[in-house]
C-alpha cells in the first residue's frame, strides 16, 4: 500500500509538471481538470504512503501510539514539500521542474518503503503473536466478494461495541475537526493578507516553516505519552 501510494504520487507529480506547461489560454479546461485530478490523487497517494509507517505497529505493541504519531507527523510535515517548490521557484527553478523533482523524490520514497517496511506476511505474523491468534486467519484479503465485506463490517462493529461512547465521539469529532482545519488552511493566506497587508507573506512563510517541524516532532512525542 505504501509503495503504491508513493508511485501514485510520483505519477501525479509528473502529470502536474506537464499540466503547468499547458497553454492556459488555449486549453484552460484541460489544464484545470488535469491539475484538479492530480492534486486529489496525489494527496490520496501521499496519505496512503504515510500510513505505511503503521506497518510497524505490531512489532512494538507497547508503543503503538508512538508509531501512529510518526505517521501523523509525516503527513503534517508534507506541507514542507509545497514550501520547497516555492523556494525553488524564487531561486529561478521553474514550477514544472519543481514538480519533476517531487516525482523523483516519490520514486526514492517507494524504494525506501520496499526496503524498510515489513511485508504483509510479517505484519500479520507479528499481529498474531500479540493477539494470540493464528496469523493466517487474520488476513482476509483472499476472501473475495460479499463475504469479505461482511467479515470486515462485522469486525468493525465488534470494535465499535468495545467503547461505544468513545468511538461515537471520535467519528463525530475527528472528521469535523479535520474538515474544519482543511477549510481554514485552504484560505488562511487570504485572511492573512486582509489582516496584515504587506507583512502577510512573511507570516505565511513563518507558519509554513513552523507548522511542519512542530508536527514532525510533536506528534511522536505526544504519542509517546499516550
Amino acid at each position: 500500500g505504501a509503495i503504491g501510494g508513493a508511485l501514485v504520487s510520483c505519477v501525479c507529480m509528473a502529470a502536474l509538471s506537464l499540466a503547468v506547461g499547458i497553454d492556459a489560454q488555449e486549453h484552460p479546461g484541460l489544464q484545470v481538470g488535469l491539475m484538479w485530478v492530480c492534486f486529489i490523487l496525489g494527496e490520496c497517494g501521499g496519505i496512503l504512503a504515510g500510513l505505511g509507517i503503521n506497518g510497524w505497529m505490531w512489532h512494538y505493541p507497547c508503543q503503538q501510539m508512538f508509531v501512529v504519531g510518526l505517521c501523523n507527523g509525516a503527513q503534517q510535515g508534507s506541507s514542507l514539500a509545497g514550501f520547497l517548490i516555492v523556494r525553488l521557484s524564487e531561486a529561478g527553478v521553474g514550477i514544472s521542474e519543481g514538480f519533476l523533482l517531487m516525482s523523483v523524490m516519490n520514486i526514492l520514497a517507494a524504494v525506501g518503503f520496499y526496503v524498510c517496511l515489513p511485508s504483509r506476511a510479517e505484519y500479520f505474523k507479528e499481529a498474531g503473536k500479540v493477539l494470540n491468534v493464528c496469523a493466517a486467519s487474520m488476513d482476509q484479503a483472499a476472501v473475495a466478494g460479499f463475504l469479505h465485506l461482511k467479515l470486515r463490517l462485522k469486525g468493525l462493529v465488534g470494535i465499535l461495541r468495545l467503547f461505544p461512547i468513545e468511538n461515537l465521539l471520535w467519528f463525530l469529532v475527528v472528521p469535523l475537526g479535520q474538515c474544519s482545519f482543511l477549510w481554514w488552511a485552504g484560505g488562511f493566506a487570504y485572511k492573512f493578507v486582509d489582516w496584515f497587508g504587506e507583512d502577510a507573506q512573511d507570516l505565511i512563510r513563518f507558519y509554513s516553516l513552523v507548522f511542519s517541524p512542530i508536527g514532525i516532532l510533536g506528534n511522536p512525542v505526544a504519542g509517546k505519552f499516550m
